[in-house]
C-alpha cells in the first residue's frame, strides 16, 4: 500500500473503469426491469383481485427483479 498522497487514486481510477462501466450497465437493466415488474404487477393485482371475487385461486405474484452487482457497495 502506498503512502498518502502519492498520486494512487488516478491509477485506481483507470483501473476501476471497467468496473464503473459495467456496473452502470447493470444499474440501467434494473430500472428496465423494474419498470417491466411494475407492470407485470399491476396486470397481477387485477387478476388476484379477478381470482378472489370469482372464489378462484390467485395466481403466483410476480417475482421482484435482483439486481446484478459486480462489488459491494
Amino acid at each position: 500500500m502506498a503512502p498518502p498522497a502519492s498520486a494512487k487514486t488516478p491509477a485506481e481510477d483507470a483501473a476501476l473503469l471497467p468496473v464503473i462501466h459495467q456496473q452502470r450497465i447493470f444499474n440501467h437493466r434494473h430500472e428496465i426491469a423494474l419498470e417491466e415488474h411494475k407492470e407485470k404487477y399491476q396486470e397481477w393485482e387485477e387478476e388476484a383481485n379477478e381470482a378472489r371475487r370469482k372464489k378462484k385461486r390467485v395466481p403466483p405474484e410476480p417475482e421482484e427483479p435482483v439486481k446484478e452487482r459486480i462489488r459491494g457497495g
